[in-house]
């Protein structure tokens, strides 16, 4: 299926279909995770960009997205940025393929999930690099609450819940303005 550019928020084909092909810039905003999905884009020609921001709250889920870099000069950016109960549970892989004629792509993929358990989140960002990038980068990072903020916060009077719920906020919001940041710069 060709994706045609445009932003679009929460598309349901996105994670119903397997395989995309990209010919001119996509961004997509996903603020509901879903359980199981499997996805391949493939980058087909020069310049072409593949944003995605996956976004969401308590839900399991195990979710591969592959990009494959086939033409020179095409750019992805992939970033979660997730919050799971302890009842929830997460696989994010995502397996980024810079091929031998993709030379002058920029890729960067960034993983990032908050849970009361986080040996129930596993962030898996492989890069497979055959050509000459731009710029290629990868990052994962899987945590529970700061106990310090938590205690900081209820210092002040707020409870644990709420206390949960503003720093959850601010995980978010700052995953979501870097995430348009990188996106705007391409």
């Amino acid at each position: 299926m060709l994706i045609k550019p445009n932003f679009y928020q929460n598309p349901s084909w996105l994670f119903t279909k397997n395989n995309f092909e990209v010919e001119a810039v996509v961004t997509i905003v996903c603020d509901e995770l879903p359980t199981t999905s499997d996805v391949t884009v493939k980058l087909t020609r020069p310049n072409a960009a593949f944003n995605l921001f996956i976004t969401g709250r308590g839900q399991t889920g195990q979710i591969i997205i592959t990009v494959n870099h086939l033409a020179p000069k095409t750019k992805s950016v992939i970033m979660s940025a997730v919050i799971l109960e302890a009842k929830d549970k997460l696989f994010l892989k995502t397996n980024i393929i810079l091929e031998w004629q993709a030379k002058g792509a920029c890729t960067q993929t960034e993983l990032r999930a908050l849970g009361a358990n986080p040996e129930k989140i596993t962030l898996e960002p492989n890069l497979e690099i055959k050509s000459q990038p731009e710029k290629a980068a990868h990052a994962a990072t899987a945590g529970a609450f700061d106990e310090i903020q938590m205690a900081y916060l209820a210092e002040r009077g707020i409870t644990k819940a709420r206390a949960k719920n503003l720093l959850a906020a601010a995980f978010l919001d700052h995953a979501r303005k870097k995430f348009f940041t990188l996106t705007a710069m391409g």
